[in-house]
């Protein structure tokens, strides 16, 4: 059905002027490829459901290094069964999240430190129409479920920054106004339970506090999410694209929404960075930390 949908047929002919200029195979099945004649190394970037399976056959595949896509798999004893899996076969399987590295983040956490008494709330949205048709595609589709799905991002920055650990929670504080969790029926006609939105607020025993909101429907652009945050809060949304930061980048989103070549007329902060949509700090300590 791929190969006559939507883009199929686009995608069909890519592949035949790939495969004749590089070479490349296209296949229907790890169990098709060729036995490798140098170190092999795969990724694998399918439904959570499925990977399990797929690392399986990449280890039958004689594949040494795998790159797993978050969360790799739709439960604990699963995961502990694939790392045995992998140990036992000498394979090494990595598994890592862009946000840990990104400049938004960094640039957040530094200036946080600026503030005392800060609070960040890491916000990412996605951009899934408000309807039950629409939503129920969707939790069918990641039927992991919001958590391990989208804000398993935000999830490992607050155990890679704010010492988040099953050991280390002291409290976690529920946002019942804003958060929102639905029954709706996929198109398979089954039906799925799962937020289309929340937000909570961890606190560690070591002193550390930190907030998420995740909002299947917060659209691309962080219209309704965005704004000042008073008394020392910084707010971080993250809606996919980039952001400037007085560095002049080709190519990164403009707090008005534009996108340029570089500092200047395109963007709000001609240049100074400490006028640009970052960190606009304004009276009485208020903070606007907008990521568009």
């Amino acid at each position: 059905a791929g190969s006559t949908g939507p883009g199929g047929p686009e995608f069909g002919q890519w592949a035949k002027e790939t495969t004749s200029a590089h070479g490349t195979s296209f296949l229907s099945s790890v169990a098709d490829l060729p036995a490798p004649k140098e170190p092999r190394c795969a990724l694998i970037s399918g439904r959570t459901a499925d990977n399990p399976r797929l690392l399986t056959e990449c280890i039958a595949a004689d594949c040494k290094t795998i790159y797993l896509e978050k969360p790799g798999a739709p439960t604990v004893k699963e995961l502990q069964q694939m790392k045995e899996e992998a140990e036992k076969a000498g394979v090494a399987v990595l598994m890592g999240y862009n946000k840990n590295v990104c400049k938004y983040v960094r640039k957040t956490r530094e200036f946080a430190e600026t503030v005392p008494g800060s609070h960040v709330t890491f916000v990412s949205n996605n951009a899934y129409e408000n309807t039950p048709e629409s939503l129920g595609e969707c939790f069918e589709r990641n039927a992991e479920g919001m958590l391990k799905n989208m804000a398993i991002h935000e999830l490992a920055l607050l155990v890679s920054f704010y010492d988040v650990t099953v050991e280390n929670i002291e409290s976690v504080t529920a946002d019942k106004e804003f958060s929102s969790m639905q029954t709706l029926p996929g198109p398979s006609g089954k039906e799925f339970t799962d937020f289309d939105k929340i937000k909570f607020t961890i606190k560690t025993k070591t002193g550390k506090e930190v907030s998420v909101a995740a909002n299947r429907c917060g659209g691309t652009d962080g219209e309704g999410a965005s704004g000042e945050v008073s008394h020392g809060h910084a707010l971080l949304l993250h809606a996919g694209s980039g952001l400037c930061d007085g560095e002049g980048e080709s190519g990164e989103e403009y707090r008005d929404g534009r996108r340029g070549g570089g500092c200047g007329d395109d963007c709000d902060c001609g240049g100074d960075s400490e006028g640009c949509g970052v960190f606009d700090a304004g009276a009485d300590g208020a903070v606007e930390v907008s990521v568009l």
